[in-house]
């Protein structure tokens, strides 16, 4: 959330606001795609449904050159539809799975930050209207992307693992 919606709001003792930048590292692996291989290709569902199987597709039947890995833990979204909380965490079941260039991944550092905790803010609605405001393109449905430096710029209001681990806990027990 950007710095100016923060301003005069306090944090918990032990909370600290810091970039997401500080937090996560970028994956930037890709493999180039082999003609005959198959690839197993995934999508971000809207609104923090999560990652699922889109189709199976050899690799000469792909417009793209390079596909990534799903990383399991990772923080990914979907940039077109970010503005549509296209949020969720690799999950284990995923992890044979590839994206296209459109579907960046994020390793959370474990020692500040659980991946879904970080997902949890991504998709709270205050972050979402930050989302859209930052994306940018040329047709606000189809076109409007949500660039990886302008995710890495957003505030988040960091408290102690502790604390985050019992959120967490919360948020599975209500789901």
């Amino acid at each position: 959330i950007p710095s100016s919606v923060l301003l005069g709001q306090s944090l918990p003792k032990g909370w600290e606001r810091v970039q997401v930048r500080s937090l996560v590292g970028q994956i930037t692996s890709r493999v180039k795609a082999d003609p005959d291989h198959e690839y197993k290709m995934a999508g971000v569902k809207w609104y923090g449904e999560g990652v699922f199987h889109r189709e199976t597709v050899r690799g000469d039947a792909m417009s793209a050159a390079y596909v990534t890995p799903l990383v399991v833990g990772a923080l990914i979204y979907n940039r077109l539809f970010a503005w549509k909380a296209s949020f969720a965490v690799v999950t284990p079941e995923f992890a044979d799975c590839y994206v296209s260039n459109e579907f960046p991944q994020f390793i959370p550092d474990l020692s500040r930050i659980l991946p879904e905790y970080l997902y949890l803010f991504c998709t709270r609605a205050a972050t979402i209207r930050a989302v859209n405001a930052a994306s940018t393109g040329s047709a606000a449905v189809s076109r409007n992307r949500f660039k990886e430096e302008e995710f890495l710029n957003f505030e988040i209001s960091l408290p102690p693992l502790a604390e985050q681990e019992a959120i967490v806990a919360r948020w599975r027990k209500a789901q």
